[in-house]
């Protein structure tokens, strides 16, 4: 009788997931859909795996990575352990490569096991503010391209926000060493952070003391990393299974509003529907199982948030919309602890719920009563719970697409768009905009896409979400390719001050290739835009650089100052023999420098343009090639920085170039042909006859 009734429970819940699928009112993460009932049955998404400070811990991991990679699988890691670059490594006497060489390494891997899969993958690396490679990490992306499979994220302490909001000093602290590595300004090193941001979107901040804050299992330890989309911070070898509910079908016409029972039965199926995915679950390696089971971690997160409120005629920047972000998400998350105590009470708590604590903030509650909530949290202390993290909102790309509505809580990017996955382009229309393009009409004024939207409406929506979610939320900050600096800045403070648990920027345009592009049929002409360069202040301090350039010439004067918190701010170059267009044009050139270094270019940038321009009377001054004086100009910029390479200096006779002293041919001043040494030392051009004796 009890082997029929299984069978009979089984047979049940077999239906109602299926037909909640089939329906597309809830979906599972992309490797549940791809590897269901396949042989590798390897169903999670989300994988943290731990880097240790020697190279045995860490290609043992660069292993375990390549296998989860290979199974579907996306993993984060934190670097912050790993000692700084040129810390000494005594078992081969040499010096460490720091953080960042290895992040390439794994980099390399996911680039090999991905080749011909289903999909490109996916890795997220971390490092805390406080590590003294820090100013490395945040620069290391740049370059578009680099790290192609990595995102990157800075784990953001308290201490360091306060820091700088109170305009104080910031400690590096050497790990390997146990002691302070060095003293820096708070303010400095996050304008750096808000710098890249706002110039590619990377790095992300994670915001790793509000995480731990709402770790309901801390004593099993700290949260450190996060999966690749950072909205499912995680311990060292644990696993996390998705899945999202698509909030656009439980709209209900005849109410203008939610289906709210609808919406309670999808809830309780899917909790058990992901609990169960943990244990059909065929998890890469034995350490991953072992952590997963002990917590059974869930991530239930929704789809089609906007698409709902389009439905019901609200603007996704309003404080209605707000609202209903705060009712939903509060709902999903009672309802799904309950079910979750419930399955307790049916089949066990999960292993670890001796660790177990309750971490919500009650005073916010909008749904349900405080009562309600006191009561629920009553039964999980009598008769446990489940599963130890319940409620995630990942970001649903793909199940997005396979559903037709918008993605997660993120407002619609455009209603005629193209996007671009791994090596192909799509084109889409938005279903619910689709019948006013095809009849010409104008969309509803309610109808507001993610550059419509002011920057911090985003992040309020954001913070809604937040505050009913058990893990974090992948949000994007969409803001015009017009924002400033102090745009991104103001909304990561906002982010940090409303309890958000991280935050992604990005200012459309700031990179060549990006996943989502308008369709030119919608593309909206804006105004140029341009940046100003800030004032010069009062004050600077820098030094000045003598450097010969050529008997005609003289010495090259080039003066560099820098203001306080933003480094080079000015340049004053000039020649020795003063007059005439020469001069001039170095001052010229002097003056543009300075703009561009107050608008914010980098110095890097400025001396990569510099470098090698080639006039003809080149030289050779402490066993280096002076090209010119642009050429001169950057090398001493270089010097100022500190990143011109050391050379042995020549002696004084040979600072005077000849193309066979050098191996490379000077370009004659009169025809622009070349010019060769002769047998007296002179510079002479075949061409024209043209000569310049060098002896």
């Amino acid at each position: 009788m009890a082997a029929a009734e299984s069978e009979e429970h089984r047979e049940k819940w077999q239906v109602a997931f299926f037909d909640m699928m089939h329906d597309l009112l809830f979906l599972p993460n992309s490797p549940t859909l791809f590897n269901a009932g396949q042989p590798l049955g390897q169903l999670s998404g989300c994988f943290v795996l731990p880097i240790e400070d020697h190279l045995d811990g860490i290609y043992q991991t660069l292993h375990k990575a390549a296998i989860v990679f290979a199974t579907g699988g996306g993993c984060g890691y934190d670097f912050s352990k790993l000692r700084k670059k040129g810390s000494a490594v005594s078992r081969t006497n040499g010096q460490a490569t720091g953080p960042v060489s290895f992040i390439s390494q794994f980099n390399a891997m996911t680039e090999v096991i991905t080749q011909g899969g289903k999909r490109a993958g996916a890795n997220m690396g971390i490092l805390r503010v406080d590590h003294p490679d820090i100013e490395e990490f945040i620069d290391v992306k740049k370059t578009e391209g680099v790290l192609s499979n990595f995102n990157l994220s800075v784990a953001i302490t308290d201490e360091f926000m306060e820091a700088v909001q109170q305009d104080k000093d910031f400690t590096l602290y050497d790990n390997h060493k146990k002691c302070t590595d060095k003293i820096v300004k708070a303010r400095v090193l996050f304008n750096k952070i808000v710098d890249n941001a706002w110039s590619n979107g990377e790095p992300g901040l994670i915001f790793i003391d509000t995480i731990n804050k709402y770790n309901t299992v801390p004593d099993l330890g700290l949260l450190e990393s996060t999966n690749p989309c950072s909205e499912q911070p995680l311990l060292p070898y644990e696993s996390c299974n998705l899945g999202s509910i698509n909030l656009s079908l439980f709209y209900d016409s005849e109410i203008n509003g939610t289906n709210w029972d609808k919406l309670q039965d999808i809830i309780q199926v899917a909790v058990r529907f992901l609990d169960d995915v943990i244990d059909v679950n065929k998890l890469p390696f034995k350490e991953i199982e072992e952590t997963t089971l002990r917590t059974r971690k869930i991530g239930l997160g929704v789809m089609g948030f906007a698409d709902l409120l389009l439905k019901m005629g609200i603007r996704y920047d309003s404080n209605e919309a707000i609202g209903w972000a705060n009712r939903i998400m509060e709902f999903i998350e009672f309802n799904a602890l309950q079910a979750s105590n419930e399955l307790a009470v049916e089949k066990g708590a999960f292993p670890a719920v001796d660790s177990y604590k309750m971490v919500r903030r009650f005073a916010t509650a909008c749904t349900f009563a405080q009562e309600d909530w006191l009561a629920l949290k009553k039964e999980i202390e009598e008769h446990g719970i489940r599963n130890a993290m319940i409620t995630t909102i990942a970001p649903t790309g793909s199940l997005s697409l396979i559903a037709g509505v918008s993605s997660a809580i993120e407002p619609n990017f455009q209603w005629e768009y193209s996007y671009h996955r791994v090596d192909q382009d799509f084109k889409e229309v938005h279903p619910l905009a689709k019948p006013y393009i095809d009849s010409g009409e104008s969309l509803p004024d309610y109808f507001v896409t993610a550059l419509d939207i002011d920057p911090m409406w985003h992040v309020e929506m954001q913070a809604a979400f937040q505050q009913w979610v058990d893990n974090g939320i992948s949000k994007t900050i969409n803001m015009p390719f017009s924002a400033t600096k102090q745009d991104v800045e103001k909304a990561i403070i906002t982010a940090w001050e409303k309890g958000c648990k991280g935050i992604t920027v990005y200012r459309t345009g700031s990179r060549n290739k990006e996943v989502l592009t308008k369709t030119e049929k919608v593309e909206v002409k804006q105004e140029r835009t341009y940046i100003h360069p800030r004032k010069r202040p009062e004050v600077t301090t820098g030094k000045s650089y003598k450097l010969p350039v050529g008997d005609d010439c003289g010495n090259l004067y080039t003066t560099l100052n820098e203001e306080e918190g933003y480094g080079l701010c000015e340049t004053f170059v000039g020649l020795g023999k003063g007059g005439g267009c020469i001069s001039a044009h170095i001052e010229a050139e002097g003056r543009l420098i300075s703009l561009c270094l107050r608008a914010g270019v980098d110095p890097k940038d400025i001396i990569s343009q510099l470098s090698n321009i080639r006039c003809s009377k080149v030289r050779r001054v402490d066993g280096r090639l002076v090209k010119s004086c642009p050429d001169g100009v950057a090398q001493s910029m270089m010097k100022h920085l500190g990143i011109l390479p050391d050379l042995q200096a020549h002696s004084e006779e040979e600072n005077t170039v000849s193309a066979i002293h050098i191996g490379e041919n000077p370009e004659c001043p009169e025809c622009g042909g070349t010019l060769y040494v002769d047998g007296s030392r002179c510079l002479v051009c075949k061409n024209c006859g043209y000569s310049k004796c060098t002896g």
